[in-house]
């Protein structure tokens, strides 16, 4: 009789290590997924135009205009996934650089 109770105990013990030992790993995988998510940043996308009249910019300095509306409007849809960044160049120089 003692021995089948020492059994009993033994595996009753080895379960509860085992089911310890999955919740850690669990753990420990969630966390390591999440990290990792939160460290992928955003894709920098640059966007340029060369329109620096009002409607498209209103005033450059306080980020006024439907360029930068649209600029705001695509961070915000596409947030996480793509940082865009809006560069206002003359006209020449936009297209030398295309």
């Amino acid at each position: 009789m003692k021995t089948s109770a020492c059994l009993l105990e033994v595996s009753e013990s080895t379960f509860r290590l085992k089911a310890v030992y999955l919740l850690v790993s669990l753990w420990l995988a969630l966390m390591a997924l999440a990290s990792s998510r939160e460290a992928i940043a955003a894709e920098p996308i640059v966007t340029w135009t060369y329109h620096d009249f009002p409607p498209f910019i209103i005033d450059a300095k306080k980020s006024e205009g439907l360029t930068f509306d649209l600029v705001d409007m695509l961070n915000r849809r596409f947030s996480g996934k793509y940082a865009f960044n809006l560069i206002i160049l003359p006209k020449k120089r936009l297209d030398s650089y295309l």
